[in-house]
């Protein structure tokens, strides 16, 4: 074994307490972040416990570090916040000696107003802020001067992308010192070893992996595939992954592609192993985000996940979608909305293999540039 490869287990680190509404068995993002980067901080010699949400199946899954459920359920309700206090205050001492590190939104919200009490004090505060979230704390006076403290009061916050930090640097200035990057990175329990499926050489796969939601923009995805050729369209099938969280958008995208004679599959959730093959199947990636409210995309780890399979991305210019995807290299991006541009993208690399192929020649090197343990040092440098 390799020296660099040698766990580092020394004996007076810190521990540290990750509280998350963001968790196994959920899938998005979020989760994925807080559970690598869990691991990845226990493999630094920190002895790391996660909080989270109440769920059957967290007890039936191995962890490499100690899972703690909280007395909440995922969907939680007014009753929430009581639970969540009352559950921090009885392990406050606990608390008092540890790293307390907040890698989501939804407890934060409650954390910037449980500091007006003087009984939670972490030897240590770490925050994670994705991009969203931001402006949701700056859309209000007193969210704004309430969130302001919480961040002067924290210790490290992890951003995940220049353009998140970019964002909160806008609204909340002068915390640049104590942000660092932490970057999205492959997760490590996506099957790569499987072997290679058939495809059908008379069709072209166009797949969006993300959960069905405006935001996320399948609608531009379909609004430009609709500006093909005919024939072109018809040789071309959309796959959509991911879980519908509009039942009215993913209606709005099934009667799109009736009407436009667009071939489609919505395959829902699906667990890891088939998500490797649905990636190992499609020759281009799709994933067009907008800003929708207050939402936007902060990085977007499924561009990642798709340029390690060697497939080309195709998207629209938006949030840290530049710092996923390299334009011209690991992909094809235009301007927001720009459905005839979109359409062009599709086009050049529907008709050109060897197009397709050197672009996720490139992706496959561009998604190894980020690690979670590279994550991990510069989220606990000097803490």
């Amino acid at each position: 074994m390799r020296n660099d490869q040698i766990r580092e287990r020394p004996a007076n680190r810190t521990p540290v307490i990750i509280i998350t509404h963001e968790f196994y068995p959920r899938k998005s993002g979020i989760a994925i972040y807080v559970q690598e980067m869990a691991k990845s901080i226990q493999e630094k010699g920190y002895e790391v416990t996660v909080w989270a949400p109440s769920a059957s199946k967290v007890n039936k899954r191995h962890f490499p570090y100690t899972v703690r459920t909280l007395p909440v359920s995922f969907s939680f309700g007014f009753m929430f916040p009581f639970a969540f206090v009352y559950y921090l205050i009885r392990h406050r001492k606990e608390i008092s000696r540890s790293i307390l590190f907040l890698p989501e939104p939804g407890f934060i919200h409650s954390m910037i107003y449980l500091q007006l009490l003087p009984l939670i004090q972490p030897a240590k505060l770490v925050v994670a802020l994705h991009g969203s979230e931001i402006y949701s704390f700056a859309s209000f006076l007193h969210r704004r001067l309430l969130f302001r403290r919480f961040l002067q009061n924290a210790d490290r916050i992890a951003v995940v992308s220049r353009f998140t930090r970019n964002l909160l640097d806008s609204f909340f200035p002068n915390f640049h010192g104590k942000t660092v990057v932490t970057a999205n990175a492959l997760r490590t329990d996506l099957p790569r070893d499987l072997s290679e499926p058939e495809k059908d050489p008379n069709s072209k796969i166009i797949l969006t992996v993300a959960r069905i939601y405006p935001r996320k923009g399948q609608i531009y995805v379909l609004e430009a595939l609709g500006k093909l050729p005919l024939k072109e369209r018809m040789e071309t099938v959309y796959w959509i992954v991911g879980p519908a969280n509009r039942k009215h958008y993913l209606k709005r995208l099934v009667t799109y592609a009736k009407n436009h004679s667009i071939n489609i599959k919505i395959f829902g959730e699906v667990n890891e192993e088939e998500l490797s093959q649905i990636y190992r199947q499609a020759d281009i990636f799709a994933m067009t985000s907008v800003p929708y409210k207050r939402s936007i995309e902060g990085f977007g780890l499924s561009y990642l996940e798709a340029s390690s399979f060697g497939l080309p991305v195709v998207g629209f210019r938006f949030g840290g979608v530049n710092e996923a995807v390299k334009d011209g290299e690991t992909g094809l991006l235009c301007d927001q909305r720009d459905t005839d541009a979109l359409a062009k993208n599709f086009h050049k690399l529907l008709k050109n293999k060897g197009l397709r192929d050197l672009i996720g020649r490139h992706g496959i090197s561009w998604a190894k540039q980020n690690s979670w343990p590279a994550n991990a040092n510069a989220l606990l440098r000097n803490l």
